[in-house]
């Protein structure tokens, strides 16, 4: 057989979460990075016939032809989807890919990576990780910036608010505002476990749902990463605004500023398109030159991380920091001891800026519904495992636990239950 090439089903594996209602939507965002390597395939000439879908169980337990992977992974994730090292079987080439602050990086996770340079990241975080490891790493973004511009615009265009907060709702002009489409890409799922026929499914909706982008925009206003840059690519006029900006966005401030929550009065509302397409052939180039074994690929890596190292940058844990920054006037001291409830993304935002902020400060439980093992040297705990009062702040870092998490602060403290606590969650539902 011929070689053949995979595209990676990230949506695919087992989440408990999902049964829960609160947690039961999966970001359609997945689905378009999926349909963008599927581009990227078409335009560099690799044929339909060679190319095989799989998924995190399929890759951890594949054997058989060799098979070239390409895509993004979270390259020291700790959760059930984990997929390195992968079988002798498959040659991955890590792009856009992403590495995470305070989690454990394995034994031999450096020396592995290091076979595998060089590596194209997803944000300049993940560069600077990688470097800091020795790893050869450039920024390259992501890489639905490769989808391809659209042929005209909409003669009746309206404006798609995507995930737009509702802090933002009252800046937006009425004009825009009239006959807008409001969407979420936090997509319902029909079954408590991922299966191919439900990635199948969210991967048919995410295919309509950039067609209607580039059909019927005028523009998007949107908190979404993979909003954003899939409409910047498609030619579509972008305003990106947050109420939480985070290390993901830390790329995209090359196209479009980064408005946030303390900005919104300063959003340019006819935002200007910018050009793509030299970023598009880079990408490309590297693709076809990687896939094909040639060392110059490097070349055009190179090519992309200058381009973006040389940007405005955002302040990217700006809400995160006043939130947590507001600790010390409320428990009168740098040392207060602390619970963080949520074991998420956000969990390491917050214990990062802890971290910074209150460095004599103690952490003394960890606590999620659904996460097991340790997070920041503390055993994972569910809500009903933790009966003590024994902390002066509970940082709340996940939006579907928030309830639970509220109602113990209020069984702990009664009616001064908001003094001993701080939400650091998304404005988003996944």
């Amino acid at each position: 057989m011929g070689t053949k090439y995979a595209r990676y089903r990230m949506q695919v594996y087992e989440k408990p979460s999902l049964v829960d209602a609160a947690c039961s939507t999966m970001n359609i965002g997945e689905s378009i990075q999926y349909l963008a390597l599927g581009e990227i395939y078409r335009r560099i000439g690799i044929e339909e016939k060679d190319i095989v879908d799989v998924t995190a169980d399929q890759v951890r337990n594949y054997q058989g032809d060799p098979l070239l992977l390409p895509g993004k992974f979270i390259l020291n994730d700790r959760l059930a989807n984990r997929v390195l090292p992968f079988p002798k079987d498959i040659s991955p080439i890590l792009i856009s890919s992403v590495m995470l602050r305070n989690e454990e990086i394995p034994n031999g996770l450096v020396d592995y990576l290091k076979q595998m340079e060089p590596i194209g990241c997803r944000d300049e975080q993940t560069r600077t990780i990688l470097r800091e490891l020795g790893v050869e790493a450039y920024l390259m973004g992501c890489f639905t910036m490769c989808l391809p511009k659209r042929s005209a615009q909409p003669a009746h265009g309206k404006a798609f608010l995507v995930d737009v907060s509702e802090n933002l709702w009252k800046y937006i002009p009425e004009n825009l505002k009239k006959d807008a489409v409001r969407i979420s890409h936090a997509f319902p799922v029909q079954t408590s476990s991922m299966t191919i026929e439900e990635d199948n499914r969210l991967n048919e909706e995410a295919k309509k749902l950039l067609t209607r982008y580039a059909n019927e925009a005028s523009m998007v206003i949107t908190s979404r990463l993979h909003a954003a840059a899939p409409c910047i690519a498609m030619g579509i006029p972008v305003i990106l605004a947050s109420d939480n900006i985070d290390f993901r966005y830390a790329w995209l401030d090359k196209y479009v500023p980064i408005y946030t929550k303390d900005e919104y009065d300063k959003i340019q509302w006819e935002p200007v398109v910018p050009s793509t397409e030299n970023v598009k052939r880079w990408i490309l180039d590297y693709m076809k030159k990687r896939l094909s074994g040639d060392p110059s690929a490097v070349d055009d890596l190179k090519k992309l991380d200058s381009f973006y190292m040389d940007r405005p940058r955002t302040d990217y844990y700006g809400y995160f920091r006043k939130r947590i920054q507001a600790a010390e006037n409320m428990t009168g001291t740098k040392k207060f001891k602390y619970i963080i409830w949520g074991a998420g993304l956000h969990s390491g935002y917050a214990y990062d800026l802890i971290q910074e902020l209150y460095p004599e400060a103690e952490l003394t439980a960890v606590i999620d519904k659904y996460e097991k093992g340790v997070r920041f040297g503390k055993e994972i705990i569910t809500g009903d495992q933790f009966t003590h009062s024994n902390f002066d702040l509970a940082f709340i870092t996940t939006k579907p636990g928030t309830p639970d998490a509220v109602s113990k602060m209020q069984k702990f403290f009664g009616d001064r239950a908001c003094d001993h606590y701080i939400t650091i969650t998304s404005q988003q539902d996944s």
